[in-house]
C-alpha cells in the first residue's frame, strides 16, 4: 500500500501512512531535508527581497551575476562549498537585501531631432551592475528600415534585439523580452541611432548595500514563512542588528520554527569580543564562530562573520548523523593560531574556534553558545550542534506527520486511533535508531499523568541521542 492515504477507518496498523512516514525518516537519516541554509546578503544584481533556492555556484551566478561587490557571492558559494573535501549545504535559500538607497539604472532613447522620448529602458533589478552597461541602436544590416538594439556589459555583448520597428515604440514594447531590462513606450515616432552610450544616464544604479535595522526586521518577518535549517547572515558585523537577530532566532524556535543561527565577528576581533558575543546569545540554537581571522589562498583576510555562511554549510552537510568536531578546511589558513589558553576560554564561553597544525585548520569542537549545565538541560545535550539538530529534525518530522494525517479529519481520540499514532511514531523512531541518530531503548507511550480523552493527546517520549566521539582516553599498562 505504498503511498496510500490514512483515515481512522483504515486498518489499525495504517500501512499506507506507515510507508509514507518511513520515507520521511529515511530522507532525514540520509541528510535529505536537513541541509538548507538561508543566507541574507547584498549584491549588485538579482531578485530583490524574495527567497530563491540555488544548489550550485553557476546557478547563483546566473541569477545574481559574478560581481563580488556586496556580500552575496562569497557567502553563498562558501555555504555550498562546506569543508571542500565534503560538500556544504544541499540547498542555499538566497535572500538579496536592498537598502533604501537602492535604485535601478535606466536609459531614455529619443528622437534625435526633437529629443522626444521614444522608449525608456529600466534595469530589471536595482543595483550597480547596470552602470557597466552600454546601449547601441543601429540600422539592421539586412533591412535598413528596421533597427537593432544591442546591450553590452563592459564592452561585451550580452543581449541583442533585431528587426525592430523604426517608428513604433509600442512595437518595441510588445516584441522585446529581455533578461536584463524592462521597456516603456514614449511619444516619439522614430528613434535615433546611438553607439555605445551609457545605460544609466537617466538613473544611476545603486545596489542598496547599506542596510538599517528596519531592513533586517523586514527580512525576519518574511523569513517566518520559510522552511530552512540553518541561518547565516553574510558578513553581519553590526552588533545591534546581530543581537536583534539572536533574539528573533530564540523567539522563532520557541514558537516551533526550528533552525540554528550562525554568526561571527569583525576582522581582527579579540577573543574577548567573541566571548562577549557568545555570552550575549547563550542559547542552544545559536552558534558563534570566533576570534581568529582566516586567510584565503591569495592571503586575503576572511573575518569570522564572512566565514559564518561556510560554517553553516558545514553544519548543514553534517546533518543529524555527523559532528563537525575536528573537521578540516584545507583551502584557508589561520591568521593567528590560538593558544591552549585561548581554546579553553573559547570552550568555556561556547565559541566555535578553528585551531591549526602542520596540515590545515580544523574546527576544534562542535558547540552551541549554550554553556549552562542543569539536570533538566545538560550542556552535553544542548551545547552540541549535532544533538540540537537532532531535536529540530525529530520535531519537524513529527509535526509534519501530525499536520498531514493525525490532526482533525477522522482522527477521533479513541484507543484504536491512539494506537495507530503510537505505531507511526514508533516506526519513525526505529528508523532513527537504525540510522545511528538515537540510541536503542527509546520509548513512546501515552502520558499517564494527562487526560487523553478530550481534544488533546499527550505522548511521552524517552530518547537518547547518539553522541560523537570527542575524547579517547587510553590507559596503557607497561609490563
Amino acid at each position: 500500500m505504498a503511498g496510500g492515504s490514512f483515515t481512522s477507518t483504515s486498518l489499525p496498523t495504517a500501512p499506507g501512512f506507515y510507508v509514507n512516514f518511513e520515507a520521511v525518516a529515511r530522507a532525514v537519516v540520509n541528510g535529505g531535508s536537513n541541509g538548507t541554509v538561508l543566507v541574507p546578503f547584498t549584491a549588485d544584481w538579482g531578485p530583490e527581497k524574495t527567497f530563491v533556492s540555488v544548489t550550485s555556484a553557476a546557478q547563483y551566478d546566473s541569477l545574481f551575476s559574478t560581481s563580488t561587490n556586496g556580500t552575496g557571492r562569497a557567502a553563498v558559494i562558501g555555504a555550498l562549498k562546506g569543508l571542500g573535501a565534503r560538500p556544504g549545504a544541499a540547498r542555499v535559500l538566497c535572500y538579496r537585501m536592498v537598502g533604501s538607497s537602492g535604485a535601478a539604472a535606466s536609459r531614455v532613447l529619443q528622437n534625435g531631432a526633437s529629443t522626444t522620448t521614444f522608449a525608456t529602458l529600466t534595469a530589471k533589478y536595482k543595483g550597480a551592475r547596470a552602470n557597466n552597461w552600454t546601449i547601441t541602436v543601429q540600422a539592421n544590416p539586412v533591412d535598413n528600415t528596421k533597427k537593432d538594439l544591442i546591450l553590452l556589459e563592459s564592452g561585451v555583448e550580452i543581449e541583442r534585439h533585431s528587426n525592430l520597428s523604426a517608428s513604433s515604440p509600442a512595437a518595441w514594447v510588445s516584441s522585446i523580452s529581455s533578461l536584463y531590462f524592462t521597456i516603456t513606450a514614449g511619444a516619439a515616432t522614430d528613434v535615433a541611432n546611438v553607439s555605445s552610450v551609457a545605460f544609466n544616464t537617466a538613473t544611476t544604479g545603486d545596489s542598496g548595500i547599506s542596510l538599517l535595522q528596519a531592513d533586517w526586521t523586514a527580512f525576519q518577518s518574511a523569513a517566518e514563512s520559510q522552511t530552512f535549517n540553518v541561518l547565516a547572515p553574510a558578513s553581519l558585523t553590526d552588533g545591534t542588528i546581530r543581537s536583534a537577530l539572536v533574539t528573533w532566532t530564540v523567539s522563532r524556535n520557541t514558537l516551533g520554527q526550528r533552525f540554528m543561527l550562525v554568526i561571527g565577528g569583525t576582522a581582527g576581533e579579540t577573543l574577548a569580543n567573541a566571548v562577549t558575543r557568545a555570552s550575549g546569545a547563550a542559547n542552544e540554537n545559536v552558534v558563534t564562530l570566533g576570534y581568529t581571522d582566516l586567510l584565503d589562498a591569495d592571503g586575503n583576510t576572511i573575518s569570522t562573520a564572512a566565514f559564518a555562511p561556510r560554517l553553516a554549510g558545514i553544519i548543514a552537510d553534517a546533518g543529524v548523523t555527523r559532528s563537525i568536531t575536528q573537521q578540516r578546511v584545507t583551502d584557508v589558513t589561520l591568521k593567528v593560531v590560538p593558544t591552549n589558553d585561548d581554546i579553553a576560554t573559547a570552550y568555556a564561553a561556547g565559541v566555535v574556534m578553528f585551531v591549526s597544525d602542520s596540515v590545515s585548520p580544523r574546527i576544534h569542537q562542535d558547540m552551541t553558545t549554550y554553556v549552562a549545565n542543569t539536570p533538566t538541560k545538560p550542556r552535553a545535550e544542548f551545547g552540541k550542534i549535532k544533538s540540537v539538530r537532532t531535536h529540530h529534525q525529530i520535531e519537524n518530522d513529527l509535526s509534519l506527520a501530525a499536520n498531514n494525517g493525525w490532526l482533525g479529519g477522522d482522527n477521533v481520540n479513541i484507543p484504536v486511533v491512539q494506537t495507530v499514532i503510537l505505531s507511526g511514531v514508533s516506526s519513525y523512531l526505529r528508523d532513527l535508531e537504525e540510522g545511528g541518530v538515537i540510541r536503542d531503548g527509546w520509548t513512546v507511550v501515552l502520558d499517564p499523568e494527562q487526560d487523553n480523552t478530550g481534544n488533546s493527546l499527550h505522548l511521552k517520549y524517552g530518547i537518547s541521542t547518539v553522541k560523537s566521539i570527542e575524547r579517547i582516553f587510553n590507559t596503557i599498562v607497561l609490563a
